[in-house]
């Protein structure tokens, strides 16, 4: 099926996914982790490459805070953070989206299919507490799965767009 596969996708996605067998980490296309550095950019390129794959796609998000200025979207894809599902109330072993994402724009735009798992959202309030966010999550399809999930201080946390059936949606464990 490798030869398969590699046929049907870009070459530079043939490389990654025989490396990575559809698991594809925020780190290998750019992302500090810092919580400073603007990480946009490299989520969306792992997204992208992730959802260029028929099935299987996975985007890992190792340990770190990694600052986000606008909506990434997730379309049959699983954004994995720390895999383990429990964590002390008081404390964030989890990996952090840093959010700095202007209003009304959500930080997740939550498509078809998207999957959420492990992960903090902690909104960058820049020392303005009247600062205002978009949702953390706009759901805008069915076949959404948010678990293991802490929502740190948004303006707004999981929304519907409004317009969208949004069909079956998973939440667990989700702490706000």
């Amino acid at each position: 099926t490798g030869a398969m596969l590699g046929t049907a996708l870009p070459a530079e996605v043939q490389a990654q996914s025989s490396m990575h067998n559809g698991t594809f980490s925020v780190l290998e296309f750019g992302a500090i982790g810092d919580g400073n550095a603007d990480d946009t950019e490299a989520f969306q390129k792992a997204i992208t490459a992730a959802t260029k794959l028929p099935n299987g796609r996975s985007v890992v998000v190792p340990g770190g805070t990694y600052r986000i200025t606008s909506p990434l979207t997730l379309k049959s894809t699983l954004l994995l953070g720390l895999a383990a599902g429990g964590w002390p109330a008081d404390s964030r072993p989890l990996p952090t989206l840093r959010v700095d994402v202007p209003a009304p724009q959500p930080c997740i735009i939550a498509d078809v299919g998207a999957s959420l798992h492990g992960l903090c959202f902690d909104f960058f309030y820049k020392d303005d507490p009247k600062r205002e966010f978009g949702p953390c999550i706009q759901l805008k399809a069915g076949g959404v799965s948010l678990t293991n999930l802490l929502l740190h201080n948004p303006t707004e946390g999981i929304m519907w767009d409004g317009s969208s059936n949004i069909g079956r949606l998973n939440l667990e464990n989700v702490f706000i």
